[in-house]
């Protein structure tokens, strides 16, 4: 058993005795450790991510693009990585280098409001997007994250073209990938399954 997995065993031991568990609630151990998992998963590519930023000098650029992302994702949900080596290099193509191809360039408001309106329409109409593992139950719950994912959007715009212009493109860059990924083409060629749901209903 490597270091990591010694620290990772004590760690869900710990939390298991903090909420009043024993490993013998095997429930409970089982999504105990799957948090744990995904804690230390995601904070190893964060500080991976974070030293490559740091060595090519991206923080403001980058930044931009995962706070655009990640507000409109946190409604619109959509596709992961099937696994964390691939979560990490994907996240490092299109977090980091994907946007330096585009620092010179400077779009117009007229543009970028037209683009914003696009991918608030597909959101409208293909967001929220589940995945296998995480199924998004409810259709009441699933029209609101529809609706929410869209407001999140137009906030993304306002706040961009409130900004300089020359960071406009990275947010736009950030929300664009938001919606690229719960695109039913995006599914499809990536072969993976949309509306899970509808096994659960």
């Amino acid at each position: 058993m490597s270091w990591g997995d010694v620290f990772k065993e004590k760690m869900v031991t710990w939390l298991l005795k903090r909420i009043g568990h024993t490993e013998d609630s095997k429930l409970m151990a089982i999504k105990v450790r799957y948090a744990v998992d995904i804690i230390i998963s995601t904070t190893e590519k964060a500080v991976v991510i974070l030293t490559v930023v740091l060595l090519l000098e991206r923080l403001q650029e980058t930044v931009i693009v995962l706070v655009a992302f990640n507000i409109v994702r946190v409604k619109a949900s959509g596709l992961h990585a099937s696994n964390s080596l691939k979560c990490l290099l994907v996240s490092l193509v299109i977090f980091v280098l994907l946007p330096m191809c585009f620092d010179l360039v400077i779009i117009p408001d007229w543009v970028a409001a037209i683009w914003y309106v696009t991918l608030a329409y597909l959101l409208h109409t293909y967001a929220p997007a589940d995945t296998v593992k995480n199924p998004i139950l409810g259709k009441h719950h699933r029209d609101k994250m529809r609706i929410s994912s869209s407001r999140n959007m137009l906030f993304v715009a306002v706040v961009s073209m409130a900004g300089p212009s020359t960071f406009q493109i990275y947010y736009l860059i950030g929300s664009t990938i938001a919606v690229v990924v719960v695109l039913p083409l995006t599914y499809k060629i990536l072969k993976r399954s949309r509306n899970n749901y509808e096994i659960h209903e």
